[in-house]
């Protein structure tokens, strides 16, 4: 498996598992489903039989995540003069492979930045949540959850400054394929 395989696969996988993870916290906090849990997975069954589909399910949560947030950010790049589309195009006609590769790189950084920004809303949610059954450490809950929801707040604009990289990027690219102006004076 190459490398770009495994941060196809890694990327969604990590957003999915701290959106996976904020999710069940929610759902433990209204109902102490960690008990049940925890009664189970104390058998080599529970580890055969569901640590796949869980993964598989993380996986899910952090395409959707992905997506989700790229669908908004591709709303918000066309209300401000920014086509995605464009820029890719304007990338791959430069047949750099450099350039490409500088371009894959930002978008898979951007893309995973903005799917963790939901994943970690989720998470720091789901750390409030969890507070109840913390007993006297209930101060961490309260950081964990403010401390997810102040980096949830701040991705979105990490992402949108690599956005801006790759725009400019595309930029770059077709004033270089246009060649210099040939106008006569």
């Amino acid at each position: 498996m190459d490398r770009s395989s495994v941060s196809d696969l890694g990327g969604p996988l990590a957003v999915g598992s701290i959106a996976f993870l904020g999710t069940f916290l929610i759902v433990d906090g209204l109902n102490g489903l960690f008990i049940l849990i925890e009664q189970y997975a104390t058998t080599a069954t529970w580890a055969i039989l569901f640590a796949g589909p869980t993964l598989v399910l993380a996986y899910a949560f952090g395409v959707i995540a992905i997506q989700v947030a790229d669908f908004a950010r591709g709303a918000y790049d066309r209300r401000h003069g920014r086509d995605p589309l464009a820029s890719f195009v304007s990338i791959a006609r430069s047949n750099n492979e450099h350039l490409v590769a500088r371009y894959r790189e930002l978008r898979r950084t951007q893309e995973f930045l903005q799917g963790m920004s939901p994943a970690l809303a989720l998470l720091g949610v789901g750390s409030f949540f969890a507070v109840r059954w913390l007993g006297s450490f209930d101060l961490f809950g309260y950081a964990a959850g403010l401390g997810c929801l102040t980096l949830a707040a701040l991705l979105p604009l990490v992402a949108h400054r690599l956005g801006l990289q790759t725009h400019a990027l595309a930029e770059i690219c077709e004033k270089s394929t246009e060649g210099p102006s040939t106008s006569a004076a």
